[in-house]
């Protein structure tokens, strides 16, 4: 079946706003707007994306999952009795102030098929017989892939032309700078930069690894901590995606100073020149870890709007350490010209960075 284009988070959130901008269009001339259905595999964070997408422009947000849906009854409403006439009054979870607001149905392919077909009319007109949705409201649903691997109710054409269709994939680097704006530990993030691998077995899921991220986040990696993270590990994660955590927490220092403070302290020496140092002399891993580092402050520079002074200051004596690689220096530095960033280039006519440039 066609699950629609497969693109990355930071795509399907561009998507998502084409969407909702098409649908306005469309309630603006009476028509109701076309729900967008997002598929993928098991914890790949598609209701994730949702509710960020919902905190981040401050909209409102509606979410059930109609499997939990027993009856028709629990969609359109209870029939009561008024003035002598049967009437249907809306279930409470039915939106009603005006949006802008999504209607997440949740895992919705997991509803009986009674259900479903239930649900065919809000997702044609946005309505049902007994409520509509209110001005400026937009469905959402989420569905596992009908290929075998997942208890899930197959859709018959009719259902599929009612939604525009998109299937969510997993990319390393969308994952590590969302996981860095939810202040997750650096090197933790550099882990799954350094075995992006992890991300796709069955039990490895950016879900259960960013909650195992989140409940070893107080630890020290002493090594008395380190039978209680393995076995926290083991409750999260699958055996080998085990194996190499524990391998890259023994021999990868996790005292590397965060990205922010690298771009910001007034202290480089001591915060950011000196732990360097102690890592690259100590850790067996120091070229894997240090490139996966790299790449988290890559796409922070990338996504700087702008290159305080302090900022390429502190870039420019952080590429100088003397106990950086220079094959390694030289491949950063190219990496920096390819940004195309005035306040960088201004930084590599300086006769010292000339020679990386030739």
């Amino acid at each position: 079946m066609n699950y629609g284009a497969r693109v990355n988070s930071q795509r399907l959130h561009k998507l998502m706003q084409h969407q909702f901008k098409r649908n306005r269009q469309l309630m603006r001339r009476g028509l109701a707007g076309v729900p967008l259905c997002i598929w993928g595999t098991h914890g790949i964070g598609k209701t994730q994306l949702v509710r960020d997408f919902v905190k981040a422009n401050q909209w409102k947000l509606v979410s059930l999952a109609p499997a939990q849906f027993e009856e028709m009854g629990d969609l359109i409403g209870m029939p009561q009795i008024e003035a002598g006439r049967t009437v249907l009054r809306k279930p409470a979870w039915a939106p009603e102030d005006f949006g802008p607001g999504i209607l997440l149905l949740d895992d919705f392919n997991r509803a009986d098929d009674r259900i479903l077909k239930g649900l065919m009319p809000l997702l044609q007109d946005g309505k049902l017989i007994s409520w509509s949705l209110p001005p400026d409201w937009h469905i959402v649903l989420t569905a596992n892939p009908d290929e075998g691997d997942y208890y899930v109710t197959p859709l018959d054409p009719a259902m599929m032309t009612r939604m525009f269709n998109v299937q969510l994939r997993f990319e390393v680097g969308p994952w590590a700078d969302w996981a860095a704006t939810h202040r997750l530990p650096g090197y933790l993030i550099d882990f799954i930069l350094l075995y992006p691998e992890v991300i796709g077995a069955e039990r490895s899921t950016p879900r259960s690894v960013t909650q195992f991220f989140e409940s070893i986040q107080e630890l020290s990696f002493v090594p008395k901590n380190r039978d209680l993270i393995a076995a926290i590990a083991h409750g999260y994660l699958d055996e080998k995606s085990v194996g190499l955590f524990m391998a890259y927490v023994k021999s990868a220092n996790p005292g590397l100073p965060a990205i922010k403070l690298l771009l910001q302290t007034e202290n480089f020496q001591q915060e950011v020149a000196r732990p360097f140092e102690t890592f690259l002399q100590d850790s067996s891993q120091q070229l894997d870890v240090l490139s996966a580092y790299w790449n988290r402050l890559f796409r922070t520079l990338k996504a700087l709007d702008t290159l305080e002074d302090r900022t390429l200051q502190n870039l420019e004596t952080f590429l100088q350490l003397s106990t950086i690689p220079e094959d390694v220096r030289k491949y950063w530095v190219l990496q920096l010209v390819g940004l195309d960033r005035t306040e960088l280039n201004t930084m590599f006519t300086k006769p010292a960075w000339k020679a990386y440039l030739l």
